[in-house]
């Protein structure tokens, strides 16, 4: 879909796409497929990424709640709602790195300020080619900023509940190419989650977190060369009497890139690493929440990931190829206590292993009058080893269960995608496509078991790979103050991993022989008098069913945790002064259920984001924020006492933007 205008203010653009000069732009394949582009403009709308993302329907974290109260074990993005996971089933980069946790999959949202980010490609659907293994059910591809030589943008806001938030972002010419730099800082108190049955054990969701990056981008080689590091640190509180969740990392990549020309191949290269370490205290509630007890102390979790990826482009104005290799290697393991009693824990545990995914892919476009071919192919090699799960008492060090040194696994896994698209005239399109892909089970999924509350959920040393086939077919329009794009699509999702409940208060990991969907999604947007008035609406519903099989048939015809059937959202920004804008956001979600056996229901929620934003000058604006406007109640998880949890309620912010 055609990104939506800048403010009235500014120059129209239409179709723009922020590109980052050290990677290959994005191919010209990409318009076969169901690609929505999310641009600066949006981006600022919002004060979180996560949330800004949402408004490409059927993307959400695991649960229905943002970054600002979510564990980061729950981060993960899936879209469809097809079967959503705290792991995430679609791929996130920025700038071609991936961004998830080397250990657990998940994605830390405070480490991605809006302002740092230029804009957002989605594109939904399993991604073979260049996006790689975990581009499940789609990719959000990220690219950061790239401001000219002394730009400069700062935000910094206060309101209820205790909300403060200060970013900033800037560039300066240095040598021969420049420094970007960016840095945020967050604070909430927070609210108490648990409304009916709470007791004196619920606390505030409480919130700090830290981000700084520095990237050096200069010329070399013919090309682009960029040298980036950052570093973040987030604290929470759990909402549970003393309970935290801390996690903290570091990351550094290096990538070359040089764009195709008429006679030249374009390439780009990269490497990466990223540290992350991750610590929290779970706590198990009485009766009436009133005490709370320690469960489990997870007082480490260090990981460490480390990848590249390159590729080679021939492009002319009818036809293109391109030929790419990646891989990426994780290690980690979680350093826990647990079994506590009479004031003390009673027992250490340390699981975790090492993983690697590797590939190769080659994937070509024809152009030919109205019409466009792309099709590609990719292979993967995938292995775990060294998965171990030890147990030992901690007064005498002795065994508490038999050690658990498990077995190498891999294998290799083929994937493609091929599509066809043909220009119908006076803007309107048609495009269909198939595609498959493949996620391999993170090391938190195979090795830990863990605790939410009173439920306790084991590990899976044994998982398999997940694997999606799928297809579709849409039917869009582009005309000149705006565009349309509709599809429907079918996909079948294989050894799909979940949480299969065992009893009330246990569960535990296991691959379900299948989720099956069918969904429809349709998006559009118009720029109305005179630039003045920008409209946006989607819809994304999608019918997700589980086939339990022979193995889990309790599970056949349910739908997966935490999946709607319906989203929709839509948005206006209106200049209707000069200096005044008025921005609102809606987003609805039909219920879900919380659980696997859909005996957790949730209702369904609609929200409304607003803001007024005033033109100073040039230089600076003032706005006034309200998330969750109308203050609606959003369900976000049923615990096994069937106490319902819910996200923020009404936040409203002053802040001001300040730019050079």
């Amino acid at each position: 879909m055609p990104t939506a205008a800048p403010p009235p203010d500014q120059p129209a653009v239409i179709a723009t796409v922020t590109v980052s000069a050290t990677r290959l732009a994005p191919a010209v394949a990409d318009k076969v497929f169901s690609v929505i582009q999310i641009d600066r403009v949006l981006l600022s709308d919002e004060p979180r990424l996560d949330q800004a993302l949402e408004q490409a329907p059927g993307l959400s974290l695991f649960r229905r709640s943002s970054s600002l109260s979510a564990n980061p074990t729950v981060e993960g993005v899936s879209m469809r709602a097809i079967a959503p996971t705290g792991a995430g089933r679609a791929l996130v980069t920025l700038d071609g790195v991936p961004q998830g946790d080397p250990f657990g999959g998940w994605v830390i949202w405070s480490n991605l300020p809006s302002e740092a980010i230029g804009g957002a490609q989605v594109v939904r659907g399993a991604g073979a080619g260049p996006y790689g293994a975990g581009a499940l059910t789609g990719t959000v591809a990220l690219t950061e900023r790239s401001p000219p030589p002394g730009a400069f943008e700062g935000d910094a806001a206060a309101g209820g509940l205790g909300y403060g938030r200060a970013a900033g972002v800037g560039d300066v010419a240095l040598g021969s190419g420049d420094l970007f730099v960016s840095a945020s800082g967050e604070h909430s108190d927070g609210w108490k989650a648990v409304k009916a049955g709470r007791g004196a054990a619920d606390r505030p969701l409480e919130l700090d977190d830290r981000q700084t990056t520095a990237r050096y981008t200069s010329p070399a080689l013919g090309g682009e060369l960029a040298a980036r590091v950052s570093a973040f640190s987030q604290d929470q509180a759990t909402g549970v009497a003393s309970g935290f969740a801390r996690t903290e990392g570091t990351s550094e990549s290096l990538s070359w890139a040089r764009q195709p020309t008429t006679h030249d191949l374009g390439a780009d290269l990269q490497v990466w690493a990223r540290q992350t370490s991750f610590s929290q205290l779970s706590l198990s509630e009485a009766a009436g929440h009133a005490t709370a007890t320690p469960a489990d102390l997870q007082y480490a979790t260090p990981a460490d990931g480390w990848g590249l990826n390159g590729a080679v482009r021939r492009a002319t104005k009818s036809w293109s190829w391109e030929l790419g290799l990646d891989g990426r290697t994780a290690e980690g393991a979680t350093h826990e206590l647990y079994s506590y009693t009479a004031g003390s824990f009673q027992n250490r545990r340390i699981a975790g292993g090492k993983d690697l995914i590797a590939g190769a892919y080659a994937e070509g476009s024809l152009t030919e009058g109205a019409w466009l071919l792309t099709g590609g192919v990719r292979v993967d090699y995938w292995r775990d080893w060294d998965g171990k799960l030890l147990q030992t008492a901690i007064l005498t060090g002795e065994r508490v269960s038999t050690p658990q040194h498990y077995a190498a696994k891999g294998g290799t896994v083929p994937t493609a995608r091929a599509g066809l698209r043909r220009d119908l005239g006076d803007g309107f399109y048609a495009r269909t496509n198939a595609y498959a892909g493949f996620r391999p089970p993170s090391l938190n999924e195979l090795y830990r078991p863990y605790r939410v509350g009173n439920l306790s959920i084991a590990a899976n040393a044994d998982l398999r790979p997940e694997r999606l086939y799928g297809g579709e077919i849409g039917l869009g329009r582009d005309f000149a103050r705006g565009g349309v794009d509709a599809d429907l699509f079918v996909n079948r999702l294989v050894d799909p991993i979940i949480n299969v409940t065992l009893t009330p208060t246990t569960q535990q990991r296991r691959n379900v022989p299948a989720i099956n969907a069918i969904g429809f999604e349709v998006q559009a947007h118009e720029r109305l008098l005179g630039d003045r008035l920008i409209l946006r609406a989607a819809l994304s519903a999608a019918d997700a069913r589980v086939s339990g099989g022979s193995i889990d048939p309790q599970l056949t015809g349910k739908r997966p945790a935490q999946a709607p059937i319906c989203t929709a959202t839509a948005g206006a920004d209106w200049r209707a002064l000069d200096r005044l804008t008025l921005s609102a956001d809606l987003r609805y979600e039909s219920n879900r259920f919380d659980d696997d056996l859909n005996t957790n229901p949730l209702n369904a929620a609609t929200t409304v984001d607003a803001r007024a934003t005033w033109r100073l000058n040039r230089h600076a604006d003032l706005y006034l924020d309200a998330q969750n406007a109308f203050n609606a109640e959003v369900a976000t998880a049923v615990g096994t006492d069937k106490v319902v949890s819910f996200g923020a309620p009404r936040i409203i912010t002053v802040g001001i933007t300040l730019r050079r």
